[in-house]
């Protein structure tokens, strides 16, 4: 499963009619919201519509958005129109929708989400609380709930990510990197020989100096000068080959990814 954004999907038409499949009333709403391009005239200039799929299904979907039926509200942003198609209830997939909402959240540096719901006993299974009751804009009675959010978490995970090679590989565990910032001439030899036998080439331990790939300072000459997919990546202008619509068919990253399953998983995170 993984969460996409409605409005940069090429799919639109499709995810819109399995929106419309939804036997929830506010879904309508949405529909109409989209259809009529009234979206983010009603929701704010920057409101997402997320969706949690599964290969071609449609598990769950929600907004993010500055505006909601709360009104007037200095509270900002809002969760809304959260939605779980019956066949995927009880198995909290819609964890994964609050997780992608914490991520917006971080990125725009606010350490709270809203939402507003007649649920009693739902939210606060994903660790949401309970602030009042009060009428939504229809005159309808509706409970707030605020989810608060770790902006430090993101800071600290947007520093590990600094060390991820364009190719997906971790500098921050690479043997060459740890040599350099521990200047550790020992451990220096041993990587050279290693390599060396490795590569079928002489390396010595004085090309062993590198700070990681995409951070700056030193790097080895490979690194530097002949890392085809270093190269490619740059001229591009992509901060990791995970930017690149080729990069299932590239075949020297693919050489990377075939045996570092880890590698996969820090693309996909990217």
């Amino acid at each position: 499963m993984k969460v996409i954004s409605y409005y940069d999907s090429d799919d639109q038409e499709y995810w819109l009619e399995q929106i419309r499949k939804s036997d929830w009333k506010a879904a309508v709403y949405l529909d109409c919201l989209i259809s009529t391009n009234a979206f983010f005239s009603t929701l704010g200039d920057h409101a997402k519509l997320l969706l949690l799929i599964n290969d071609d299904e449609l598990v769950s979907f929600c907004t993010y958005a500055q505006i909601d039926d709360i009104r007037p509200t200095d509270l900002k942003p809002w969760m809304g129109f959260v939605y779980t198609f019956p066949a995927y209830r009880g198995h909290r997939y819609l964890g994964l929708l609050f997780d992608k909402i914490a991520e917006l959240a971080r990125e725009d540096q606010v350490s709270a989400v809203y939402l507003s719901t007649d649920h009693v006993g739902l939210y606060e299974k994903y660790g949401c609380e309970f602030l009042y009751e009060t009428e939504d804009k229809h005159g309808r009675m509706s409970r707030v709930y605020m989810k608060r959010i770790d902006i430090q978490q993101n800071i600290e995970e947007d520093k590990m990510k600094e060390y991820i090679a364009y190719c997906g590989l971790d500098c921050e565990t690479c043997e060459a990197r740890i040599a350099t910032i521990n200047n550790d001439d020992a451990q220096r030899e041993k990587v050279a020989r290693l390599w060396s036998e490795l590569n079928q080439a002489e390396i010595t331990p004085e090309m062993i100096n590198c700070t990681g790939c995409r951070i700056e300072g030193v790097k080895t000459p490979y690194c530097d000068a002949i890392c085809p997919i270093r190269q490619c990546a740059m001229a591009k202008g992509f901060e990791t080959c995970a930017g690149c619509k080729e990069k299932d068919s590239c075949e020297k990253l693919r050489m990377i990814l075939a045996n570092n399953e880890q590698a996969v998983k820090n693309l996909e995170s990217m």
